[in-house]
């Protein structure tokens, strides 16, 4: 129940961010939906200095699936709440923990000049865990121990800076890059999430 609250709770928050803004800025005629597809490389930092054979260990390459709603408050600024999935989930090293990553950002959009654009802002990391419940077998010295995994969901939510760029190719399709840090003020924390893709207006 409680976790059943919790998420209509980020339903409703998802709900006012794009609606607000949209609100504030429907008069201006270039307001937009872009759809983004793409790829995305976790843990950027530790899977440059992995050694050989780890970096699968601590950075995974997924899929991406974004949302972008781009208002227009003069004709070279605005705000573009958007939000993103990684796609497939991630299976856990044990193979019994599924974790679902997704990302909410509000930036704010300057266009420096035609087809050209650099995003800035703040965001909302967050990752459901759902673990399954099973007894695995693993090596413990010289032989072999039965472990159990319990069943739970768990979900960390995390403050986030998001930035990045757009270079449109026509009216309709464009390229994105973009960089998602968790915990971006702590040095002992941050995390860089690197994506891009393309963008296509809808």
């Amino acid at each position: 129940m409680q976790m059943a609250l919790q998420r209509f709770r980020i339903f409703f928050v998802i709900l006012l961010l794009f609606q607000i803004p949209a609100s504030a800025a429907r008069t201006f005629s270039r307001n937009h939906w872009n759809l983004r597809l793409g790829a995305t490389v976790s843990n950027l930092a530790q899977r440059l200095s992995a050694p050989d054979g780890f970096d699968s260990k601590v950075s995974q390459i997924q899929g991406l699936l974004g949302i972008q709603r781009q208002l227009y408050f003069s004709k070279k600024w605005g705000i573009s709440p958007d939000i993103y999935v990684w796609l497939p989930w991630r299976n856990g090293a044990d193979g019994t923990t599924l974790t679902f990553t997704s990302h909410l950002a509000v930036p704010f959009f300057w266009e420096l000049w035609s087809g050209f654009q650099l995003f800035l802002g703040p965001g909302i990391f967050w990752e459901s865990h759902f673990s399954k419940q099973e007894a695995i077998l693993l090596g413990n010295g010289g032989g072999s121990s039965t472990f159990y995994t319990p069943w739970r969901t768990r979900l960390v939510i995390l403050p986030s800076v998001f930035g990045g760029t757009k270079f449109n190719l026509s009216k309709r399709m464009g390229l994105f890059l973009g960089v998602v840090v968790p915990e971006a003020f702590h040095s002992d924390k941050r995390r860089w999430h690197v994506a891009g893709g393309i963008s296509i207006r809808i």
